[in-house]
């Protein structure tokens, strides 16, 4: 039996095993061309991170965070080099729709009961004997616990691809009523950015402006206008996102601790305009989903 953890994002799907795929893919029924990742079910070829997917508030509506889940686990079985296995799966959801959502992503994993699937050129045969539904951010802070000790109240903000998911930790335990999403995810901040650079009629893709973000090289003849642009958006973001966290009155000079993937985007940024105590590992909220999960399961 493996028990996994999977974080699935609307930006990027991730495993506790440090396995990450955009969150999205094109279909064929065509074999994939080249060397890209690929879940195969049912005769149709999905190749993984070809794109992103549109933001998705409900992820049980269609099968897209079935496919990604597919390929976590497969490459689950992959890892530990057999072709077959039962998994126990921790998956998570933003605070806002923890509740009234939680039921039917349990059952959109569990009535499926699992697949034989091709992913990257082998056949595997996945079967699920149990899920569990986990509020996202949460879950992550269990990964931190120990390292936040000696913080008596932190305020811990999410950064997801759609979501901000805000809560209180008072003694190491979630205060009541403190747990709030805003849809201000890192998405917003890439959709500005690119229709910042429309105007100047430069056509960035999600995955080079973020390259830029960290440092990295984008190939392009108006790359300095570009960083302009982008380091404008960016800082525009942040503010807007040191603002909303103002107006539900968290103070910015108290303990705050970091997670998501935007989170880790944006560190330095954040860091200059808030007592940043910690940061949580990009897997964080998959190894927390697999924590719970273990836990449950005893």
């Amino acid at each position: 039996m493996i028990t996994i953890g999977v974080d699935n994002g609307n930006f990027n799907t991730k495993s506790s095993d440090g396995v990450l795929y955009p969150s999205g893919f094109t279909a064929s029924t065509q074999p994939q061309i080249g060397d890209s990742d690929y879940v195969e079910l049912e005769g149709v070829y999905y190749a993984l991170g070809a794109v992103r997917a549109p933001v998705q508030y409900d992820k049980t509506r269609n099968d897209d965070a079935w496919i990604l889940t597919l390929a976590m686990l497969a490459a689950a079985l992959r890892r530990r080099n057999t072709d077959e296995g039962s998994f126990r799966i921790g998956v998570g959801l933003p605070l806002m729709a923890y509740a009234a959502q939680r039921e039917n992503m349990r059952e959109y994993f569990l009535r499926r009961g699992g697949a034989r699937c091709g992913y990257c050129g082998t056949q595997y045969e996945i079967r699920i004997v149990d899920c569990g539904v986990y509020p996202q951010g949460y879950a992550a802070f269990l990964t931190q616990y120990s390292d936040l000790a000696p913080y008596a109240s932190v305020t811990h903000v999410d950064i997801g691809g759609y979501t901000i998911d805000i809560f209180r930790t008072q003694d190491g335990k979630p205060v009541p009523g403190s747990m709030m999403s805003v849809p201000l995810g890192t998405v917003t901040m890439l959709r500005t950015i690119q229709a910042e650079l429309s105007r100047s009629d430069i056509l960035l893709a999600e995955t080079q402006i973020i390259t830029a973000m960290r440092g990295g090289i984008v190939d392009h003849m108006r790359i300095d206008e570009a960083m302009r642009a982008i380091d404008m958006g960016r800082e525009r973001y942040v503010q807007d996102l040191c603002n909303t966290l103002r107006e539900y009155q968290i103070d910015l000079e108290s303990p705050i601790n970091l997670i998501g993937g935007g989170a880790a985007l944006l560190e330095d940024a954040l860091r200059e305009r808030m007592h940043v105590v910690g940061v949580a590992d990009l897997y964080a909220n998959a190894l927390g989903y697999k924590l719970w999960m273990e836990r449950d399961a005893k």
